[in-house]
């Protein structure tokens, strides 16, 4: 695909896109399915490195409340927990889980 096909490469096209979404935030919109759309990790399994340390969890999505990050919790009496920024020291995408992200 060409930069001219391709409207994330060119600065002018980012940031009107970018200007158009700070401006809909201010007005108190957040577009939860364009981001929810744009997560690669739900659906995937991370590693979530918090204070507690290393555990692999299945990234179910984020909450539309708090933005926090909805994963598996088998312990949990809903079957799933929220975790959010202030807990995680560090997400990433379990290795088989970001290759297959990656198309590999």
């Amino acid at each position: 695909m060409s930069a001219r096909e391709n409207p994330y490469r060119s600065p002018a096209s980012f940031t009107g896109r970018l200007e158009a979404r700070i401006e809909a935030l201010r007005a108190g919109f957040f577009d939860l399915a364009t981001w929810l759309a744009r997560q690669v990790t739900t659906g995937h399994d991370v590693a979530l490195q918090t204070e507690r340390g290393v555990e692999i969890v299945r990234a179910l999505g984020l909450d539309a409340a708090t933005g926090a990050l909805v994963v598996a919790d088998d312990g949990a009496a809903a079957g799933e927990r929220l975790v959010h920024a202030g807990d995680i020291v560090h997400l990433r995408l379990a290795p088989a889980a970001a290759d297959a992200a990656a198309g590999v």
